[in-house]
């Protein structure tokens, strides 16, 4: 019965090690321009393979919405050089 005993203690303890030491692990990480202070993107909890499609605009199925999102706003706000200069002027109102 002192076995099991000494057994439990040693699994409780190397649960409570492993766990301490993933939260260090998991604090240590810098997330650059994906984190403010404490607060991290959605994107840092992806896995890599996700984290690695959003980046490729080619494998990133959003791309098309976006590209789709652009040509329609610039075709009801003209150019871009006519946002910069409509921008511009109302800026000096």
């Amino acid at each position: 019965m002192g076995v099991k005993r000494y057994f439990g203690l040693f699994v409780v303890l190397a649960v409570v090690a492993g766990a301490s030491l993933y939260g260090f692990a998991a604090k240590a990480k810098d997330w650059g321009k994906y984190q403010s202070g404490e607060l991290r993107s959605g994107y840092t909890y992806a896995s890599k393979e996700t984290r690695a499609m959003q980046d490729d605009d080619f494998a990133n199925p959003s791309s098309i919405w976006m590209d789709q999102g652009e040509e329609l706003w610039l075709k009801a706000q003209g150019n871009a050089s006519d946002i910069e200069i409509q921008a511009a002027e109302i800026m000096r109102l």
